[in-house]
């Protein structure tokens, strides 16, 4: 139990960084506004694309590699639209 305590405090300490660290960039605004975008997952997506703004001219060309655009599934007759 020791150990999950630990563990938690950590997590929560590191989680405390990242926001802190998210909050301090310029663009945490964009990254922070997508749908399903917490902190973390906000500050990892920013990681990712980097600083480098001609790769991603435009909202659109942003949204697919950040996971939030439709996703059309076909399967013989089935077809199912999720999001990635």
């Amino acid at each position: 139990m020791a150990t999950l305590t630990t563990l938690t405090a950590q997590i929560k300490a590191l989680e405390a960084d990242i926001a802190a660290q998210l909050a301090a960039h310029p663009d945490a605004h964009i990254f922070t506004s997508l749908p399903r975008a917490g902190i973390v997952r906000a500050a990892r997506l920013l990681a990712e694309t980097g600083d480098c703004r001609a790769r991603f001219p435009d909202p659109e060309s942003l949204a697919g590699p950040a996971g939030v655009t439709p996703v059309t599934r076909r399967s013989g007759k089935h077809t199912s639209v999720g999001v990635r």
